[in-house]
């Protein structure tokens, strides 16, 4: 377990959205709704729950997209005020990690919930993610179970339901050169800089009208 930080609350979540006079809906099925999202190749930012703790950002102050735009390294690091070596890394579900990186164990796989390995990336994950595959063929991703953070892996799952991809693009939630967000303020604060297109705030999502289109 890694998410030993600071905690957002649903009331801090309303009041930081309410004070920027944001639309903001609250989904019933919020992992639905923040996959359509995705699905449509929008970005979204994910701030919910308590922070993680150490040096990855592992869902709870994450950024998401989708890894099929091999391009992407250069433009959302570009969003984001960030330099374009710095690479992505992947996160997906444990029931799709051995499609995706080659020599999968329980062992490594373990680590991997800490985005703290890199493996060989499959022919499957360089098609279908060329995001997230370093120039050397490999990647370093998050491997997700559903009891450690089942809604983050209930993303993954119903953007799979609509995509058929099992894989997305997860970078730390703040821009360049400024820590990891951890209050609600700094979320809306870090979304609004940013030009983000979507923001899952606890269970409340809103949309940017200021984004930035590409």
């Amino acid at each position: 377990m890694s998410h030993l930080g600071s905690g957002i609350s649903d009331d801090d979540a309303a009041d930081a959205l309410r004070s920027a006079d944001l639309s903001v809906e609250r989904p019933a099925n919020l992992a639905r709704a923040v996959a359509e999202r995705l699905a449509a190749n929008k970005i979204v930012a994910r701030a919910s729950g308590r922070m993680e703790f150490g040096p990855r950002a592992l869902g709870n102050r994450s950024i998401l997209y989708g890894a099929k735009d091999h391009n992407v390294n250069k433009w959302l690091n570009d969003q984001l005020k960030r330099t374009e070596f710095m690479p992505f890394a992947p996160v997906c579900r444990d029931i799709d990690a051995g499609a995706f990186f080659k020599n999968v164990t329980s062992v490594t796989s373990h680590t991997a919930e800490f985005m703290t390995i890199t493996y060989d990336a499959t022919d499957r994950c360089k098609q279908e993610a060329p995001a997230v595959v370093h120039v050397d063929g490999t990647a370093r991703p998050q491997i997700v179970r559903r009891e450690i953070n089942p809604e983050y892996y209930d993303i993954l799952s119903e953007y799979h339901r609509l995509t058929g991809l099992s894989i997305l693009v997860n970078t730390s939630f703040n821009m360049h050169e400024e820590p990891i967000i951890r209050t609600a303020p700094e979320a809306v604060a870090a979304f609004f800089k940013s030009h983000i297109d979507s923001l899952a705030l606890g269970p409340f999502l809103a949309d940017n009208p200021d984004s930035t289109r590409r």
